[in-house]
């Protein structure tokens, strides 16, 4: 069953996935290309994640504070603000900075990877992602994550 996409104003969208299908890690995605935010959905979804979108900086920093994710994947180039600015945002939050973060570039610039890991990138990829390599990334920042949580 593929999931459907709800917009919302503000160019937040949700996921609508039966409710059997919503006990997965949440992943939130910023992503200003539908097409692309549409292939990750799917992706992630058919994978046992709960998706949800934002199309724009500003809907993603909200998004975040409402869903609470347990990991994002942002688009660097966004129409509003930089996705290396809300990545700065995220890690000068004190109950933020600890969320995983995979950036989403269409550069393979070195500078750009550099700048987005510098400005505290988890990890990086490049669009088009392989949607193997992604849901890998995905899966072992996730595990990552719940490993530090135990050894707290």
């Amino acid at each position: 069953m593929r999931p459907k996409l709800n917009g919302e104003a503000r160019g937040a969208m949700s996921l609508s996935v039966p409710a059997s299908q919503q006990s997965g890690p949440k992943i939130l995605i910023i992503e200003d290309d539908a097409a692309i935010a549409d292939v990750y959905v799917t992706m992630l979804a058919a994978a046992g994640y709960e998706a949800s979108l934002a199309a724009d900086a500003r809907s993603g920093m909200r998004q975040i504070r409402l869903v609470r994710p347990d990991l994002v994947l942002l688009a660097l180039n966004l129409p509003d603000i930089s996705g290396t600015q809300v990545l700065k945002a995220i890690r000068a939050d004190e109950a933020l900075k600890t969320l995983p973060v995979i950036v989403l570039t269409a550069s393979a610039r070195v500078a750009d990877v550099l700048e987005a890991v510098s400005a505290g990138a988890d990890d990086c990829a490049i669009k088009p992602c392989e949607p193997a390599a992604l849901l890998f990334k995905v899966s072992h920042l996730l595990s990552l994550g719940s490993a530090r949580r135990q050894t707290r």
